[in-house]
């Protein structure tokens, strides 16, 4: 009996990794604002996360952990999120991920006491299963933004540039 192994992926069983793409960025972003900010991997560059699918019958991965410092000015509370953003080959931009929110802006992620300043340390982590349905290039990008109110909130990415101040994701094409 002969077998073909022109093309592996035939014969590997259902939810296996066929590939995996890591990336880690220490260059630290911060935002003020309402509207949302691309995180950064140098001065003026969108930190970008690229997979090229072998199938367009995968899926995709997505495990992120985020270093992030929240922060503000003497109104004793912040509150701010993370969204995932993804293009397939040279289109636009479209979110896929939006973090829980109400009327004011993102508040997956917060903070808050009363009347005195505070700020907070933590990793977030984001896990996300996309099928893109292509064999084109497909892009992540993440963007965060912190919710309106009063006083200055402040959200950064990757505050200082320790490991502790690192942001890494993987991406993991799967098989179906």
């Amino acid at each position: 009996m002969f077998i073909n192994f022109s093309n592996p992926l035939t014969y590997m069983p259902v939810g296996s990794i066929i590939q995996s793409v890591y990336s880690s960025n220490s260059y630290q972003t911060s935002t003020t604002g309402t509207t949302y900010t691309d995180v950064l991997s140098a001065l003026g560059v969108t930190w970008e996360i690229a997979i090229t699918p072998k199938s367009s019958s995968s899926v995709i991965n997505l495990m992120a952990n985020l270093s992030i410092l929240l922060g503000d000015a003497g109104i004793g509370s912040v509150y701010a999120g993370v969204r995932i953003q993804r293009k397939i080959g040279a289109g636009a931009y479209s979110t896929i991920f939006n973090p829980m929110a109400d009327g004011s802006g993102p508040t997956d992620l917060g903070v808050g006491t009363t009347g005195t300043t505070v700020s907070q340390y933590s990793r977030h982590h984001l896990m996300l299963r996309d099928s893109p349905a292509t064999i084109s290039p497909v892009t992540y990008k993440f963007q965060i933004s912190v919710r309106g109110g009063s006083g200055s909130q402040l959200m950064y990415i990757n505050n200082d540039t320790t490991t502790d101040g690192q942001s890494f994701v993987f991406l993991n094409e799967v098989k179906q």
